[in-house]
Formats: structure tokens, sequence, C-alpha cells
């Protein structure tokens, strides 16, 4: 295990090496917070709720996941595709350590770093700046902990995307899909409550919305209860199970198509 923590840690200082990255995400991501307060402004103009959510409920919502889209995003799947082009994933495979772990603490580093130069300032950005007001309460608990679960989540899909550059070598079309399709279906660009009954109805029963839709919803509805949030936590907890053993079988059969083609 003191293996793996070297790992994550050696992620993070190479992460946080990287001053100019995080400015520009970090402006890019304050631009974004203000053009969606003023869309949102516009759109609950005449109204105090749409769709039982208040522009404060919707604010934090969308604010969060964009803060937390950036918190998760750590390209794993890029960096397992440019591993198997260069053939440096040989290196890592021949390793005593698993593989999936490997690039799961690398995650962790980057995820981490992300949190204390990115999501953290944005986070205050949104209490002080913007002064939307977050019930601090039993809730918050459980959003730390579905923030943790979802952070699993979307590495199992970006890892299982990444086992497919065992196949294609090259995933920038496919990896791009994914962002599109995961930000849509998890209600991280709107939320699933604006969605129309049918597909929002079809939306719950995908693993994505356990991302982000699931620890937000946490943290911005009051009325819910001690029983709720264990029924949040165990669907993500189910969708865990569920790309862990994909995950695994996936990687197994990658590893018997390997092409080198670097080194």
């Amino acid at each position: 295990m003191k293996r793996y923590f070297v790992i994550a840690r050696n992620s993070f200082m190479t992460e946080l090496s990287r001053r100019a990255s995080f400015i520009f995400a970090f402006l890019g991501n304050i631009l974004y917070l203000t053009v969606i307060y003023f869309l949102w402004s516009s759109i609950y103009k005449n109204n105090t709720e749409i769709n039982g959510m208040t522009f404060n409920e919707v604010f934090v919502y969308l604010a969060l996941a964009s803060s937390m889209a950036v918190m998760f995003q750590v390209y794993t799947e890029w960096f397992m595709s440019r591993d198997i082009i260069s053939g440096n994933i040989i290196t890592d495979i021949i390793k005593p350590l698993d593989y999936q772990f490997n690039r799961f603490c690398n995650s962790l580093g980057g995820v981490f770093s992300n949190f204390l130069t990115i999501t953290v300032p944005s986070f205050l950005l949104i209490l002080l700046v913007f002064q939307v007001g977050i019930q601090i309460r039993l809730n918050f608990l459980f959003f730390i902990l579905a923030v943790i679960f979802a952070l699993i989540i979307a590495f199992l899909i970006d890892y299982m995307i990444g086992l497919l550059s065992f196949y294609t070598e090259s995933i920038w079309g496919i990896s791009i899909t994914k962002e599109v399709v995961v930000l849509f279906f998890s209600g991280a660009l709107v939320p699933l409550a604006f969605f129309p009954e049918p597909l929002r109805e079809v939306v719950q029963l995908l693993p994505f919305q356990a991302i982000y839709n699931t620890p937000l919803t946490i943290l911005i509805t009051p009325t819910l209860q001690a029983s709720d949030y264990l029924t949040f936590i165990s669907v993500q907890l189910f969708w865990i199970s569920v790309l862990f053993i994909l995950s695994r079988f996936f990687h197994h059969r990658a590893l018997k198509v390997i092409t080198i083609n670097g080194g």
C-alpha cells in the first residue's frame, strides 16, 4: 500500500508544478459560473420555482457540478492511450503492482491537486461573491461520501474507455463522445429535474447520474431524510460494484491483445 501512496503523492506533486494550466482552468470555470448565473437569473426572472427547484438551488447545483467536473478531469484514458502509443505501457504492466489501482492512484493525485487549486477557490467564490446559501447539516457528510463514490464511478468509466486504446491506440473521438454523454446524462449541464419525464426515467437507470446528480441532490435538497441519503449511497455502491466487475473483465481481455509500437 505504501507504494501506491508514493504513486499518488508523486502525481500530486507533478500536477502542482503545472501552474499555468491551473490558472486557465480556474479562470475558465469562473467564466462559466458567471455565464450560468446570468443565464439562469433571466430564466427565473418571473419565477421563484421551476420544476421544484429555486434559482439558488439550480445555481449551486450547476456551479458545484462544474467545479466537480474540473476536479475529476485527470485524463486517465488519455494517459493510457499515450502509454500504448509510446510503448511505456509495458513498464507499468510488468511492475509488481496492479495496473488498474496504479492508474487510480495516479488519478487521485491529479484530483486532489485540482481540488485544492480549482474546486476550493470556486466554492469560496460561490459563497462570497455570488452570495448563495447552502444549508450545511447532516447532508454535508453524505455529500462528501457521495463525492468520493462519484469519483470512483467516474474513474471506472474513464478506465474502461482507456482500455479501448489497447485495441484502437488513439481514442480521441471516443473520449470526446464519452465526455459529452457523461456531462449531459449526469445532469452536470442541466439538472435532471428539467429533463422530460420519459428521458429522466431512462437516465435514472444509467450510472452517469450517480456522478453528479446524486451528490448534488443530497447537498441542495433540504427535505431529504437519512433513509433517502442511504438510498442514494446504495445506488452508487451498486454501480461501483457493476463497473468494477466490468472493468476487471475488460482489463484481462485487453491485456491479451496489447500491441507495443514504441519503446
